[in-house]
């Protein structure tokens, strides 16, 4: 497996896009991956807590697409997700991805001085 450069990966997501695979689609299926691998190393997933760092950009899009998946297809003890960025910026996360920020509630993180948005997901709720 040859591993490339954030600007080797660019140019590859761009011409996969222009070759006419909408960029919607790269994200899923990376998402899609990274969650078969932590199904594969973590298992099983239903009992941990995750926590999932999402930038603004296009890798913060994969990573509210594993949110996504992990929320219906495990359930985890808890799922956070923090996003980085201000609200105003509206992320490729926040654009893409509405079904699951409106699951989400916002909050501020008290602890950082810049005081950046983060949003968690909500816990799914046992039936016991």
């Amino acid at each position: 497996m040859k591993v490339l450069t954030a600007a080797e990966m660019r140019a590859v997501d761009r011409r996969t896009i222009e070759a006419g695979i909408p960029g919607i689609v790269l994200m899923e299926n990376a998402g899609h991956r990274v969650v078969e691998f932590l199904e594969k190393r973590f298992a099983p997933l239903a009992g941990q807590r995750i926590v999932i760092l999402c930038g603004k950009g296009n890798n913060g899009g994969d990573g509210m697409v594993i949110a996504r998946q992990l929320a219906t297809r495990f359930r985890p003890q808890s799922l956070d997700v923090v996003l980085y960025g201000a609200p105003e910026e509206k992320s490729i996360a926040w654009v893409r991805h509405p079904e699951l920020m409106k699951r989400m509630k916002e909050r501020q993180a008290p602890s950082h001085p810049a005081k950046k948005p983060v949003a968690q997901a909500l816990a799914p709720q046992s039936s016991n």
